[in-house]
């Protein structure tokens, strides 16, 4: 290597260091922008399927009878419209739960923490060992209880609702508008690409929309059966706070793997404190609710629309929450779904290019490599 393309070599890596910095700067300032992005892109692939029905077109001519955004308009107010009747029924049962929950926390934190003491006085030493690096239940409560009872600093709370709302409308009106020309933009923007690599990139962004909304819709739609699921399961063994119960696990489907783990906590410490048996029965309520998402109901509505190894959800989870805070851990799931789709079709090339080199021998490794992987499909079917 002679000199020159060796400096060349350290400016290109320089540059690419600085690159990286900046685009962790953008993203640590730009945290609302990026996560509000996201968030439209999401809903303009679950809904653009709809829309593509009502704005079918002929061979030869991307017209149509129904205008795009009059077919769009109307699938985003009809959407609007569904979840606001949900959101009201759900909330109008959830509430009450929720207001009455508040007003018991006190009295049981003072329950668990007279059990702590008499575990304690059964054993001493122990509790001698861990009394002085944990704090009390009342502390830790208190002050929660203290924000659910209360209304301190009305002002910066409206404020910041009022912020949210539009925050909302901001991200719906983008969503609204990338479903109307998200095709000409997709188009607009792959041009700067190479020649040789456009067609690629038209059938990339296709299949990450595909993606993305087919992972939109499914969670949407994990989150009311699991909601229900468990308001059913909670009624029937005679949970209080059935409703808030329920709404706490449809939003903790939300969040892949660990939401419906951390979810089921406040289901089992209610049985609890209401009955021993209360405690064991929806230990098994969580434990069927579990079993059945998994190997039932997960399978049926996602499919393949996040087809990722749970270290990798887990991981993207952790990645996204530490640099978006909650928003980035519930978004970081459809992105690394996205960024699997580069990723697969990578591979696709690489092992395209080591067929045509040695063709005999890839065509016995992909043979191998599909029939592992039907063998792995097929198992985890079973299971």
């Amino acid at each position: 290597m002679t000199e020159q393309a060796l400096w060349r070599v350290v400016a290109r890596g320089i540059l690419l260091v600085f690159g990286l910095l900046l685009l962790v700067l953008l993203v640590r300032e730009l945290q609302t922008v990026i996560v509000q992005l996201l968030l439209a892109i999401l809903l303009a692939a679950a809904i653009t399927p709809a829309v593509d029905r009502l704005t079918p077109t002929t061979a030869g001519s991307r017209r149509s009878k129904i205008g795009r955004g009059v077919a769009a308009v109307a699938v985003s107010v009809v959407g609007a419209l569904i979840v606001v009747l949900a959101t009201v029924a759900v909330l109008s049962s959830a509430v009450p739960d929720l207001t009455i929950l508040a007003k018991n926390l006190p009295g049981y934190a003072t329950r668990v923490q007279a059990a702590l003491e008499d575990l304690a006085a059964a054993n001493p030493e122990l509790a001698a060992r861990i009394a002085g690096g944990l704090p009390t239940v009342s502390d830790i409560a208190g002050p929660a209880v203290g924000v659910l009872t209360q209304a301190p600093r009305i002002l910066s709370v409206a404020m910041g609702a009022f912020s949210t709302v539009v925050r909302l409308f901001f991200t719906l009106f983008l969503a609204l508008y990338l479903t109307i020309d998200g095709e000409r933009i997709r188009r607009y923007t792959i041009q700067f690409l190479p020649s040789a690599r456009q067609d690629q990139a038209l059938e990339l962004t296709e299949r990450i929309g595909i993606r993305l909304g087919a992972w939109a819709r499914g969670e949407a739609f994990l989150g009311a059966i699991i909601g229900g699921m468990t308001w059913v399961g909670a009624v029937l063994i005679g949970l209080p706070y059935a409703a808030a119960l329920a709404l706490i696990a449809g939003i903790g489907e939300l969040v892949p793997t660990l939401g419906p783990i951390i979810a089921a906590i406040p289901l089992i410490a209610v049985g609890l404190l209401s009955s021993p048996l209360q405690g064991l029965l929806a230990l098994l309520l969580a434990i069927l609710v579990q079993q059945l998402e998994n190997n039932l109901i997960v399978p049926r509505v996602m499919g393949h629309a996040v087809d990722l190894h749970p270290v990798v959800v887990m991981l993207a989870i952790l990645a996204g929450g530490e640099l978006l805070g909650i928003p980035g851990a519930l978004l970081a799931v459809p992105v690394v779904a996205a960024l699997s789709v580069i990723v697969d079709e990578f591979q696709r090339e690489r092992v395209a290019r080591r067929a045509t080199r040695d063709p005999d021998h890839d065509i016995v490794a992909e043979d191998s490599a599909a029939s592992d992987s039907a063998t792995t499909r097929a198992a985890a079917q079973t299971q």
